[in-house]
């Protein structure tokens, strides 16, 4: 019988490749855990994992925005706009929730971690949404609905594509940083 062996990761996420983290203490109370990120794919997940997460706020925030605007005005600019707020929001806000749960349990060392990976994620986060995620949603929803799909249907694949390509640049943009100055988003 042949056994499969399991595939080794990218040396990218190996562990004798990855930069040491400092020692942190757990916060009082708090039990301590093995680490589950020695081969670098717990990183990964947890990255990518906050990510998801604020694009399910941003999927809430959309529709939910420009439906409390319509009890006050209907101007169809102004409900597209905060659509656009709607979804900054309640990605920004997911997002901040999830990488915070992701600290839990880590002391001191937490609240400066967050902060520096939020100085080193939203200019790519931004950079990254305004060159392809805003212009591949727009122009791919525009080229499913003038081919005669559904407005529903135009609208979920453009999403699910814009993602994947926001997905991908910042997860090119964290094995730059990595790479260049051996940080760890």
């Amino acid at each position: 019988m042949i056994q499969a062996r399991p595939c080794a990761p990218h040396r990218f996420f190996r562990p004798e490749t990855l930069p040491a983290e400092p020692a942190v203490r757990p916060a009082e109370g708090a039990r301590e855990t093995p680490a589950r990120d020695a081969d670098g794919w717990g990183r990964w997940w947890a990255f990518n994992r906050a990510i998801l997460w604020g694009e399910l706020g941003a999927l809430a925030g959309v529709p939910l925005a420009p439906w409390m605007v319509s009890a006050f005005t209907r101007d169809p600019s102004t409900l597209a706009l905060a659509a656009v707020i709607g979804g900054l929001l309640g990605g920004s806000v997911l997002w901040i929730g999830a990488r915070l749960r992701s600290q839990r349990g880590r002391g001191r060392q937490a609240a400066r971690r967050l902060a520096r990976d939020i100085a080193w994620f939203s200019p790519a986060s931004c950079v990254a949404g305004l060159l392809l995620y805003q212009p591949g949603l727009f122009l791919l929803t525009r080229h499913l609905l003038r081919a005669g799909r559904p407005a529903a249907v135009a609208a979920i694949g453009s999403q699910a594509v814009a993602f994947g390509l926001f997905l991908l640049a910042l997860n090119a943009y964290r094995w730059v940083v990595c790479r260049l100055t051996g940080r760890l988003l």
